[in-house]
């Protein structure tokens, strides 16, 4: 199991060295070991930008991550529940397969529950949500043949998996997505599987019962590969897929539980973006996002129109000083939007960025490593005007941390 995760590790640093590289509409298909690469078109346009860091923001490492038996490598976001913080890390724990943690925001942190690897899941990307006392979330592996597990766990430490995944074609495969509760039932996505092996929309109570609900149907129809948590608006739910679409380089679409999927745009991989492995925040008559692809060649803010479907690009990352590949959403903070780039900037790890709707851009602050975080692929955290983050590295140890950022 440890050769498994360290592969997949080592797998996530060398991302940014592949999307560089161009290939065929289907190169952005994930590698074997589950992690996609991206293949960014070179369409060039400008938009412009403000990069001046400003002085008053103030960034700081919370928790530092120190491998087992504490966890290590965090990827998604963070959940507030009366106070306290809850998250997830990808390996680490006493096995190397990832934990459920704790962390209050004076940063006293507790491992809750360490995975085993086997028929309780093993990493778990997708972080959590809270329905009623439970935490629920998935695993991308471990299970029924390595293909996955939807897991609750109560903040004493006590695991139950609802449901492990076939692989068999009628459900999906290495669900990296977290879940969104609507009115007490779990929605959430597959990376893989499915019909056509493109991954699969799917709900869950919390009694465990499972529901295969779409299969996506790649390029050039719905979308194909989702890593996308949902936004839930008024009911209807908001997605993004990493490929697919008209031109095999990921949609915005829409779930009405119950009824279809409509894809609301399709990237063309060029200069509007491609690959978004986030969805999106919800400002008046509009999505706001990001894609860790296109426009520049290193990913693009946008904007879509939910009415028309219309997209519009605020900003193209430059891939130097500014950020690059932004993996993670966008997070509303009166009315400004925060996000954060996984690599580049001044020392290569990565930003803290800040957008207004009408598209301009400062950079706040640039990620330095040991002792600082680096590559932060999560979308940050509000808590009473405070942003609250994780990373996969940097820290004490160089294992990821939890972040804050008071804008």
């Amino acid at each position: 199991m440890k050769a498994r995760t360290s592969a997949i590790v080592i797998a996530l640093f060398t991302i940014s060295v592949f999307a560089g590289c161009s290939g065929s509409p289907q190169s952005g298909l994930p590698a074997s070991n589950g992690i996609p690469i991206s293949s960014p078109s070179h369409a060039q346009a400008g938009v412009r930008s403000f990069r001046g860091a400003r002085p008053f923001s103030s960034e700081s490492v919370l928790y530092s991550f120190a491998n087992a038996p504490d966890g290590a490598n965090a990827w998604g976001s963070l959940i507030n529940v009366n106070g306290t913080l809850y998250g997830t890390t990808i390996t680490g724990g006493t096995n190397n397969v990832g934990t459920v943690f704790s962390v209050s925001t004076t940063g006293a942190e507790h491992v809750i529950y360490s995975f085993g690897g086997g028929t309780d899941g093993a990493d778990p990307y997708g972080g959590l949500v809270k329905v009623g006392s439970k935490l629920y979330g998935t695993t991308a592996f471990g299970g029924s043949n390595n293909n996955g597990t939807v897991y609750s766990v109560t903040t004493g430490g006590v695991e139950h998996v609802l449901y492990r995944f076939l692989g068999d074609g009628t459900d999906g495969v290495t669900p990296y997505a977290p879940l969104t509760n609507v009115n007490g039932t779990l929605y959430g996505t597959t990376d893989h599987g499915g019909s056509q092996f493109n991954g699969t929309i799917f709900s869950v109570t919390t009694s465990g019962t499972y529901t295969s609900l779409h299969d996506f149907a790649g390029f050039p129809s719905d979308g194909a590969h989702s890593y996308a948590g949902f936004t839930n608006v008024a009911g209807v739910l908001y997605g993004a897929t990493t490929a697919g679409g008209a031109s095999d380089e990921g949609t915005i679409y829409t779930y009405t539980p119950g009824g279809s999927v409509h894809v609301l745009y399709s990237f063309a991989g060029g200069s509007d973006g491609a690959r978004p492995y986030a969805c999106c925040v919800k400002i008046g008559k509009a999505l706001y996002g990001t894609t860790a692809s296109g426009g520049k060649n290193d990913g693009t803010v946008f904007k879509i129109t939910i009415a028309t479907g219309a997209e519009k690009v605020l900003y193209r990352f430059l891939g130097d000083s500014d950020g690059a590949d932004p993996y993670a959403g966008l997070t509303n903070l009166s009315g400004t939007l925060y996000g954060v780039t996984q690599e580049q900037g001044a020392s290569g790890n990565g930003t803290i960025f800040s957008i207004v709707p009408g598209g301009a851009y400062t950079k706040l602050h640039d990620f330095a490593a040991t002792p600082d975080a680096a590559t932060s692929y999560a979308t940050m955290l509000d808590v009473n005007g405070t942003l609250y983050g994780t990373s996969f590295a940097g820290g004490t140890a160089g294992d990821g941390s939890v972040f804050t950022f008071t804008p």
